[in-house]
């Protein structure tokens, strides 16, 4: 979650990507409160292969992990 304690998942997102071992990794960042566009360029500008919206569906988070591990 974008969101988390101590640090949040914009700065960990980028702070993977700075690491050569897991700069591969897919990141899909997940959020109840940042879901507008600014939002969604600030996570692909840290590396995140996306920025989805936190709601009752959970198939939004699935189909949005699958799409980056492809």
């Amino acid at each position: 979650d974008v969101l988390m304690p101590g640090v949040d998942g914009f700065r960990l997102c980028h702070r993977l990507r700075s690491q050569p071992s897991l700069a591969h990794v897919p990141v899909v960042l997940v959020s109840v409160a940042f879901t507008d566009e600014a939002d969604r360029v600030l996570a692909r500008s840290v590396g995140a292969s996306d920025l989805v919206s936190r709601g009752p569906e959970p198939s939004t988070v699935v189909e949005a992990a699958l799409a980056a591990l492809r």
